[in-house]
């Protein structure tokens, strides 16, 4: 989960990633190939980490509050 704020510095259809369907299996390992869409990925999240307000939003806390839909309600968190 990402705080709000983050999605200040990160391009995203925030509509879209309410669907069930963009969902994040946790895994603890990443295979990433050298394709134009994970090159403008990586480029916005290593531009998050070197700016302090979107790597740690003011206001961002570590426990989610999941609603019944955990993709229609914002659980105001931040991982």
């Amino acid at each position: 989960s990402f705080f709000l704020g983050v999605y200040d510095y990160i391009p995203t259809l925030l509509e879209y990633i309410k669907q069930s369907s963009c969902e994040n299996q946790d895994a603890n390992f990443a295979y990433i190939v050298r394709t134009q869409d994970a090159i403008n990925t990586l480029k916005w999240l290593v531009l998050c980490a070197l700016e302090e307000n979107c790597m740690a939003p003011p206001g961002a806390k570590l426990k989610c509050e999941f609603q019944t839909d955990r993709f229609l309600y914002y659980a105001k968190c931040h991982r």
